[in-house]
């Protein structure tokens, strides 16, 4: 196969059940993005006026078609879907990535694991690569940050930028699930949203307060998974992923509680609210539970939706990716465009107009090596096997749940999506950056310990889960 010879031989390797109605959906055709009608042109789009501050919202292990706003079924998330109803939703947004580490650091630079290196468990943020806090408080802003999870404590590097950066780590507050191990509980959706309510409390003031970025990341979608009265008894116990859906709503309600308090404090007319996820999770649909072990679509096809100030509520059929974050936040916020970013601002669809055509790329390194990379272009998503050679092709648009490879009878697709990926891979790593000395800290280490990542072939948490 070109693209494993191709890879192998010249890429420098890293150390290291969807509902039936949504099979129409997920068309990756060049599709603009419109309120319903036809497409309108670029030309005759209308720009809204710059945003002045721009909160950043990521939940952890939160598939797309688990939302109501994407085609779920079930009452998961009401706040988001409210939320939908005012923004521009892009249906075929594609993580960079199946587990957190590399999947955030390319949100937060705009750029693949190929180039920011955080593609193993103790693989840093290299200081040289700027991030999306760095450059808005280059440019006068007001940084915070509420996270929880492991790998975005300052240890990671994900705190540059930021003035005050807090994150909740299950060691602060422990607590003992199944087989032994730290549940979600130990972190919980309330208490960021306590803390990000507070954060905007002190820093978001009155019409001569400075312009403020604010990042939110929930995690308790993530596993282990806890009952949270009043909401989980609507979706039982019986199957993990009724627990799953249960997390999505009680994290949904506690999101609905901030973006509650942004519209209280009149913020929404001039703030830009990005809503985003680092990854989905497996439950069987091809034979794992979990993440960080596939690039299928119920781990890498993610919610991505944007308000901002003037922007109609629209939906997206174009395919974008989590690399388009950095660069979308800059250009709503009326600032220059960074230079080195892989994405592209999503803009244009927010002014009603199409967006630049661009293949999403994902990358997954496991145990020090590039193990699987795959291509999500307008027709189409290859998924190349780099350890075995084997390539899967799959017509998203009519197989969403990807069931049928059609590599053996298409070649033709498979080497001209190779081309596209391997191009890809190849840029991302001509501007590799060294991301200097592993983490070492043994607090995070106890972290990784407790959750089961230091053993093995650190291929995830025992049982099949990953961050």
């Amino acid at each position: 196969m070109v693209l494993v010879e191709r890879a192998a031989g010249n890429l420098p390797l890293s150390p290291g059940r969807r509902p039936a109605r949504l099979a129409a959906a997920l068309a990756l055709a060049a599709a603009a993005c419109s309120p319903g009608g036809p497409e309108v042109p670029a030309a005759a789009a209308t720009a809204p006026p710059p945003a002045r501050n721009v909160l950043l919202v990521t939940i952890d292990t939160l598939r797309a078609d688990h939302l109501g706003c994407y085609g779920y079924d079930r009452p998961t998330s009401p706040a988001l879907d409210e939320f939908a109803a005012g923004s521009v939703l892009f249906e075929h947004a594609m993580s960079t990535s199946s587990w957190t580490l590399p999947a955030m650091a390319s949100l937060m630079t705009s750029s693949l694991p190929s180039r920011h290196g955080c593609v193993e468990l103790q693989q840093r943020l290299p200081a040289a690569l700027e991030t999306l806090g760095e450059r808005l408080a280059s440019a006068g802003f007001v940084c915070g940050a509420v996270t929880s999870n492991v790998f975005l404590s300052p240890h990671y590097g994900f705190d540059q930028g930021f003035s005050s950066y807090e994150n909740i780590l299950r060691g602060k507050q422990r607590a003992v699930g199944r087989r032994g191990r730290l549940t979600s509980g130990a972190i919980t959706s309330d208490v960021v949203t306590d803390k990000a309510i507070a954060w905007l409390a002190a820093h978001a003031g009155g019409p001569d307060a400075p312009r403020w970025f604010l990042w939110v990341h929930y995690f308790d979608p993530h596993g282990d998974y806890v009952p949270h009265r009043g909401i989980s008894e609507a979706f039982g116990r019986a199957r993990a992923l009724d627990a799953y859906d249960a997390e999505i709503a009680f994290t949904d309600q506690c999101l609905g509680q901030l973006l509650g308090d942004v519209d209280a404090r009149g913020l929404l007319a001039t703030t830009a609210v990005i809503v985003a996820a680092d990854h989905g999770e497996e439950f069987l649909d091809h034979g794992q539970t979990g993440h960080r072990h596939t690039l299928y679509q119920e781990v890498v096809h993610v919610p991505l939706l944007v308000r901002a100030p003037g922007a109609p509520p629209a939906r997206c059929a174009m395919g974008v990716s989590l690399v388009d974050v950095f660069p979308t936040a800059l250009d709503v916020l009326g600032l220059p465009a960074a230079p080195e970013a892989a994405g592209r601002s999503l803009v244009p669809a927010l002014r009603g107009g199409a967006l630049r055509p661009q293949p999403a790329v994902a990358e997954l390194t496991v145990g020090e090596k590039l193990r699987e990379a795959a291509v999500v272009a307008n027709d189409g998503k290859l998924v190349v096997d780099l350890l075995t050679g084997r390539s899967q092709l799959y017509d998203v648009a009519a197989d969403p749940g990807e069931a049928h490879d059609l590599a053996p009878q298409r070649p033709e697709d498979v080497q001209r999506l190779s081309s596209l990926l391997i191009a890809n891979l190849d840029a991302a790593a001509a501007g590799r950056v060294d991301g200097g000395a592993p983490v070492a800290d043994d607090g995070v280490m106890q972290e990784l310990r407790a959750l089961g990542y230091l053993g093995g072939d650190g291929g995830g948490e025992p049982g099949g889960s990953g961050h």
